[in-house]
């Protein structure tokens, strides 16, 4: 009786068997017909072998695969398995297919170096080992499938993966971060330029203002004294408003406001700012024409809400034609105080007018006709208003004129 040479077992029939105690162990089968001189077969020759230690590295294996592969995929940043030796993209999950528009398997067929829109001789500057063994590359160009290059940025971690050393570069697309930057560099650029350019106006005319002063004679009289006293004193008062603006704009930005309320009459406060303004109003060529109706006192941080009040005076002027007019309102509305302050100038374009009450935001029409500012009066305004629990609001015509609305609860003395 022999084996039957012809036959081809059954080999790697893996099963799973009992103890007698109940407790499971796997076996490897492979079997063989027996036959007897003639050919018959008589019976089947089985070979066992004990896999059940092989198993537990399998299960284990294929649970460490399973969770590397969902961490893999729950990764929101584009993450490559590469070959450290070759540069060989091994795997890839999702968000990099997305980022490079490249197909899973085209990316397999890839290097690293394939996928970037630099020099060679660039590869290697600015990589950055930490203690940790993290590789950090802060600021790398890519380019995608269908040419755009765009900015990246890398870490990358050393690891052992199937017996050879391999790293996992996670890539971050900081396209976003970088516009960000470039439009805070292009704010503080331009803010400098806007507080230089609005600095030495009045420094200039305080110059001037001393060198005259310093030219009168005794016999020149009171009244050119007063004159020169009067532009000194017009340039001192733009020189703090835009200091002010300055402060209270960084003030909101920290999100400090703190309000000093005590008892304030809005009539008189708005006269009171009125008439400090008269001297740029007239400067400009420009009236005001004062509609305020009784209103009892209230309570207020009155330094602030002035600041409010001279900032909505200021652009009201500064947007009015020569012989305009610029009215303010005042009245009670229900329960709120009702200011409007309205010029009959160039007026705001709609698109431009939600981003007004923005830091650092002018209009365009403003920058076109040369009208200085620094883009931070209806900002600070804006907090003042809603640090009072009130609302601000703007409405304006292209050609026919700009009104700004501030409603404020007013809680009345006494009540």
């Amino acid at each position: 009786i022999e084996a039957d040479p012809s036959y081809n077992p059954v080999t790697n029939l893996e099963l799973e068997y009992y103890h007698k105690d109940g407790s499971t162990f796997w076996l490897e089968n492979k079997f063989s017909i027996i036959r007897d001189s003639s050919g018959k077969p008589v019976s089947i020759l089985g070979e066992g072998r004990d896999i059940s230690e092989r198993k537990r590295v399998q299960d284990a294996l294929r649970e460490s695969e399973d969770k590397y592969r969902k961490l893999f995929e729950m990764e929101s940043d584009a993450l490559f398995l590469t070959d450290a030796q070759s540069g060989q993209i091994l795997d890839a999950n999702m968000a990099a297919v997305a980022l490079y528009g490249y197909s899973l398997d085209e990316l397999l067929g890839m290097r690293n170096v394939d996928l970037s829109a630099e020099p060679e001789k660039t590869k290697e500057s600015s990589a950055l080992a930490s203690s940790s063994g993290v590789i950090a590359i802060p600021l790398r160009y890519h380019r995608k499938k269908d040419g755009t290059v765009f900015p990246v940025e890398i870490n990358a971690t050393s690891i052992v993966w199937n017996g050879r050393l391999a790293f996992i570069p996670v890539i971050r697309d900081i396209t976003e971060r970088r516009e960000l930057e470039e439009r805070i560099r292009q704010v503080r650029s331009d803010l400098l330029f806007a507080v230089s350019h609005d600095l030495k106006s009045p420094l200039q005319a305080l110059h001037q203002t001393q060198e005259m002063l310093n030219e009168l004679t005794p016999g020149e009289g009171l009244a050119r004294f007063q004159e020169y006293s009067e532009i000194w004193r017009r340039n001192l008062q733009r020189l703090e408003r835009m200091i002010n603006n300055l402060m209270d704009s960084q003030r909101g930005e920290e999100g400090r406001f703190p309000l000093l309320l005590a008892p304030s009459n809005p009539v008189e406060l708005i006269k009171r700012v009125v008439e400090d303004s008269q001297g740029f109003a007239l400067s400009s060529q420009v009236s005001f024409d004062l509609k305020l109706q009784p209103v009892p006192e209230g309570v207020c941080d009155e330094e602030a809400l002035a600041r409010v009040v001279e900032n909505l005076l200021t652009n009201a002027v500064k947007f009015s034609p020569k012989g305009g007019k610029v009215e303010v309102r005042l009245e009670m509305e229900g329960d709120a105080l009702l200011l409007e302050v309205e010029d009959h100038g160039f007026g705001i374009p709609a698109l431009e007018q939600a981003q007004l009450f923005q830091p650092f935001q002018r209009g365009r029409t403003a920058e076109r006709k040369g009208i200085r500012g620094t883009g931070l009066g209806l900002y600070v305004c804006r907090r003042i208003v809603e640090e009072h629990g009130g609302s601000i609001s703007l409405f304006s015509e292209e050609g026919k004129g700009t009104k700004v609305t501030v409603r404020l609860p007013w809680r009345i003395i006494g009540t």
